[in-house]
């Protein structure tokens, strides 16, 4: 069934009504000369126009470049000065690029830049979304209530929500939900880069926090759910949840049987573009969980 197994991969719990096969045969691919150096990802940020982001894939680093001025968001090292000038060049000549009559002024496409001796080549260019702004600002967080988690900051946003927020359900990390992913008869990057060009919404990355994946920073996959969804935000299952509830849900995730859907949580999110807040509005029914909120799910 593609609905169960589009559902059971962390990328997206509500799927898209995409038949497996057709997506991947309407897909389109091109063949590359292998160019040494390393690789770049750029996208405008949606939410904050001024801002440009920039990826390299390996060694993982992950840059914003501000009226000139470069500063790391995640990686294992701090850039380098070649780095720093490189990641400048690449947003003059994103912004560049934009200006070629034919392009869409108000839209942030994601190119991608391969730095071989000192020298940017520019590569391809991307469809994502178009900049929105939001018309409200967030200087503090909402206020809780009961029944709910409490509003947390995210770790990283991209992207506008309205002023109401918006909400999706997220699932709960699992070797279960490795296994079917794996599973899928064609290659997963296709089929999730298919899905993430045709989903708009919210999309919560629990992943993004771990050791494994913020080392993975230019990823295909981690870009494409960074830049082609309309609001993305990362958050570690323990800053969500507290961490007594995620000891409980991890322990849980792992025991479940790979024929079973995963665990899922339902989130509110509110983002101005710069700042966002989330918060859970639906634990799964586990009774341990329950004696903690102290309320019974639905």
């Amino acid at each position: 069934d593609y609905d169960q197994i589009v559902r059971t991969t962390s990328y997206f719990p509500e799927s898209a009504p995409l038949d497996p096969d057709r997506a991947v045969e309407e897909s389109r691919f091109s063949y590359w000369e292998y160019l040494p150096g390393e690789n770049f990802t750029v996208s405008q940020d949606s939410g904050q126009p001024s801002k440009i982001h920039i990826l390299m894939a390996k060694p993982p680093l992950h840059m914003v470049v501000e009226n000139n001025q470069v500063t790391k968001i995640s990686g294992e090292r701090e850039p380098t000065p070649d780095q720093v000038y490189a990641a400048r060049e690449m947003a003059k000549t994103y912004r560049r690029v934009k200006k070629i009559p034919g392009f869409i002024q108000d839209h942030a496409p994601i190119m991608e830049f391969q730095r071989h001796k000192n020298q940017n080549y520019w590569l391809q260019y991307h469809r994502s979304k178009n900049i929105d702004t939001a018309e409200f600002r967030l200087d503090s967080p909402p206020e809780n209530e009961a029944g709910k988690g409490p509003w947390m900051e995210t770790n990283f946003i991209r992207g506008v929500t309205t002023e109401k927020g918006s909400e999706t359900s997220i699932l709960v990390p699992s070797p279960a939900l490795s296994s079917k992913y794996s599973s899928l008869k064609q290659s997963p990057l296709p089929l999730a880069e298919v899905l993430t060009a045709k989903t708009k919404r919210l999309y919560v990355d629990l992943t993004r926090e771990s050791k494994r994946r913020s080392t993975e920073s230019g990823d295909h996959i981690i870009a494409s759910n960074m830049f082609k969804t309309n609001t993305y935000a990362s958050i570690s299952l323990e800053q969500l949840v507290g961490n007594d509830i995620a000891k409980i849900l991890r322990k849980e995730a792992a025991q479940t049987p790979e024929d079973n859907f995963p665990l899922e949580i339902k989130v509110q999110v509110i983002s101005d573009g710069n700042k966002a807040y989330i918060r859970w509005t639906q634990l799964p029914d586990i009774p341990k969980i329950q004696a903690i909120t102290g309320r019974q799910a639905p």
